[in-house]
């Protein structure tokens, strides 16, 4: 039975709803999207912020929402039998208005919960997003396995481990044998210093670093690490064949997702999609999803990842093969069509 979904996308740099979106439709299903990451303020968002916090301050924390209200009416026009929020919904919607409309609608109302890691550096906000987000959830679809069961000790029931997906490249588009001119690469931001302390271990080697926010870093980077930085975002054709440009591609863990062990993000996917051999911080979640050493390798420590950066550039056989398996599994287990069926399980 074909239903009507309404993708409220929070995390529109990337492309997580859009893909989701994609798939729900090759299903047959009708979607809808809105992007609430760039939708219009509110007039005088900025004024009526500090007005309302000032009203507020007695309370630990809060946050006003800063869309127009005109994204209800495009909600409602929608008429959908179910909404899916990427992201998180209370720094863009008020949250009272959000579990009306999902009463007024008869309407489902899922989570796909990508960075509620983030949050647990900040204990008020992590409260904050517990206390009033979660609870308007039928259901919350949440990346990581670890937050997943923090959640639900928290008698947050409705919290399911939901792993990422990617949109696979097809086996003959991954171009395995083209001339690798960068030895490792890395791309995203800094997330705290764990990555500027880890690449720091590689600052003399034929690195490549793409990303924004560096720059806010510069005091605590050295001349070395900084030369090598691209400070701008990469995403599509730039990436892929900056990937398949690339011998080593590393996944380091934010600070905040280190802080709680886990780390299976979306770059984890994506770069297995594109064919790129992934040398990724080690969690025990990866071992429930994948074969660590033969679709991937991993590392618990800067020393283990030097170790491994070094036995990889001069093992090019063993690297071709670990991509080519590590794209393999994305094809068989994790496309956006198949991570779909996740959500379409859930009665709609």
């Amino acid at each position: 039975m074909s239903t009507q979904f309404l993708l409220l996308d929070g995390t529109s740099n990337v492309t997580i709803a859009q893909n989701l979106m994609q798939a729900l439709q090759n299903k047959g299903h009708t979607c809808h999207y809105i992007d609430i990451k760039n939708y219009n303020k509110k007039r005088f968002f900025a004024i009526r912020r500090h007005l309302a916090r000032a009203l507020t301050r007695q309370q630990s924390y809060y946050y006003y929402p800063k869309l127009s209200k005109s994204i209800e009416g495009e909600i409602v026009k929608t008429a959908p039998d179910t909404i899916i929020v990427t992201g998180f919904a209370y720094a863009y919607l008020s949250l009272t208005r959000l579990k009306q409309l999902k009463k007024q609608l008869k309407a489902r109302l899922y989570l796909i919960d990508t960075d509620s890691g983030s949050l647990f550096e900040y204990p008020k906000k992590l409260a904050y997003f517990m206390r009033h987000e979660l609870t308007n959830y039928d259901k919350v679809f949440c990346f990581s396995k670890k937050i997943s069961d923090y959640m639900n000790k928290m008698e947050h029931h409705t919290v399911e481990w939901f792993p990422c997906g990617a949109e696979a490249l097809p086996q003959t588009s991954v171009q395995t044998s083209a001339e690798k001119s960068c030895d490792v690469l890395f791309y995203g931001t800094p997330g705290g210093m764990r990555r500027i302390f880890c690449l720091e271990q590689l600052s003399d080697y034929n690195l490549e670093v793409y990303g924004k926010r560096w720059k806010n870093y510069k005091h605590v980077i050295s001349n070395a690490l900084f030369a090598k930085i691209t400070h701008a975002d990469i995403w599509g054709e730039h990436l892929i064949k900056t990937i398949h440009q690339s011998k080593i591609i590393l996944n380091i863990n934010s600070t905040q997702w280190h802080s709680i062990e886990t780390g299976v993000n979306l770059r984890i996917f994506d770069i297995l999609a594109m064919g790129g051999f992934l040398l990724t911080e080690h969690c025990e979640e990866l071992n429930e999803l994948f074969s660590i050493g033969q679709e991937f390798e991993t590392f618990k420590s800067h020393e283990e990842m030097l170790d491994k950066v070094n036995y990889y550039l001069q093992h090019e056989d063993k690297r071709k093969r670990i991509a080519q398996a590590g794209h393999a599994k994305i094809l068989r287990d994790f496309t956006w069509d198949k991570r779909v069926n996740q959500i379409l399980k859930q009665p709609l």
